[in-house]
């Protein structure tokens, strides 16, 4: 993982719910204060976001409107391939985790559960991101 305040962790958390917004970022903040965290309400400004920051990961919720976080995850592939997306959503169940994974999302969490394995999930996803650049 990156140490030094000018190379911390960046994480882009992109969800339209300002309370889901607010609860997820506050929880990665409180548990991995080391992690640099930024939020956005849309994927438009998410793009934004990735065009003029360096961004390590992607948080992003599933349904939004406008651009949702299939077709986020679809230009993300395109125009930013080496940033990983974890994507999330209320609406979880195995299938909606399986069609992320097949569309290209590094991990999937029901926002149920982001508590107990968001920062988890994203340890797991950016150590694998940082083994893959040092192989």
């Amino acid at each position: 993982m990156k140490d030094d305040a000018a190379t911390r962790t960046t994480i882009l958390l992109v969800d339209d719910s300002a309370t889901d917004r607010t609860r997820s970022a506050g929880l990665l903040r409180k548990r991995r204060p080391d992690w640099n965290v930024v939020t956005v309400e849309n994927a438009r400004d998410a793009l934004t976001e990735l065009s003029g920051k360096s961004i390590d990961i992607v948080v992003s919720d599933l349904v939004m409107p406008e651009i949702d976080g299939r077709q986020l995850l679809r230009i993300m592939h395109n125009d930013h391939p080496l940033v990983p997306v974890v994507l999330m959503t209320a609406q979880g169940s195995d299938q909606i985790a399986a069609e992320c994974v097949g569309l290209g999302a590094a991990n999937y969490v029901p926002k149920r559960l982001l508590a107990e394995q968001l920062v988890d999930v994203l340890a797991e996803v950016l150590r694998a991101e940082e083994a893959m650049l040092t192989t």
